[in-house]
């Protein structure tokens, strides 16, 4: 049967439409999909770039790590302060802000802004751990980046004017995420009078891989170290409590990220 010669374009026209409407809509979804997902993070990261109140906790925890110094007994080079880096001492808001705004996700050129030379010193910390070490008291820095940006971040705390900052002294990760064994090396040598991180695996390996509400349930027994002998700065940015939300494949994995987050804030 013949045809008319113009007879298809108009059903060619609208399937080419149809499908344009399909992927702009599907494009549209996945910006929306992302823009939830940065939700969470643009309040956070904006609490701690602009908040006075980030900066007086900052500063309460040190004077707190301070006094707690100053009750403990004994003195000299066997007495050891353990103290985390990223966001205890080192501030990574400006990276946080970064990522925020390109949609990016760790470690999203973690390295290259970790060997820029422009982060900053978390409130407190620099004089804290210049005292610590005035009173004789060895600084062990455990922390979770890489081995391979052990020279940057040595450079880089020197350049903030931390003490003690050599090889023996500055412990990064060769593999796996504990730091247990990292800490248990140092407990060996020095009586350990104080800890000081911005996540809660930062005290002890009885914190790993446990739910958030086991967490909790380990914090209130615990209740009597905090202040004493761990002190908490306060990181709402991200952390191991997010992944216990997200799972550990990252947020940059989860298709669905702002019913994650949402589902969470009933959870207790």
């Amino acid at each position: 049967m013949n045809r008319h010669p113009h007879g298809t374009l108009p059903c060619f026209f609208l399937c080419a439409f149809a499908s344009a409407l399909l992927i702009c809509t599907a494009m549209v979804s996945c910006r929306n999909d992302a823009g939830r997902g940065e939700d969470h993070r643009l309040l956070s990261v904006l609490w701690h770039r602009q908040s006075a109140e980030y900066r007086a906790l900052a500063y309460q925890a040190y004077n707190t790590a301070r006094m707690a110094l100053g009750r403990s007994e004994g003195r000299g080079r066997k007495n050891a302060v353990i103290i985390d880096i990223d966001d205890t001492i080192i501030d990574t808001s400006r990276y946080q802000a970064y990522l925020t705004k390109k949609k990016q996700f760790f470690p999203f050129e973690w390295s290259s802004w970790c060997c820029g030379g422009t982060a900053m010193a978390v409130p407190g910390s620099r004089e804290f751990l210049e005292y610590a070490s005035g009173r004789g008291y060895s600084i062990f820095y455990i922390s979770n980046r890489n081995i391979d940006l052990l020279d940057c971040t040595i450079a880089d705390m020197k350049r903030l004017g931390f003490p003690q900052c050599t090889r023996e002294h500055v412990l990064l990760k060769s593999s796996g995420n504990s730091k247990k064994n990292r800490r248990g090396r140092v407990l060996e040598g020095y009586r350990v009078k104080l800890m000081i991180g911005d996540n809660i695996e930062d005290f002890s390996d009885l914190f790993e891989s446990k739910s958030n509400t086991r967490r909790k349930e380990l914090v209130d027994a615990m209740k009597g170290e905090f202040g004493s002998r761990f002190i908490i700065l306060p990181n709402a940015m991200y952390g191991s409590w997010l992944y216990q939300v997200m799972g550990r494949s990252g947020m940059a994995g989860i298709t669905d990220l702002g019913g994650r987050i949402t589902d969470a804030l009933d959870e207790d």
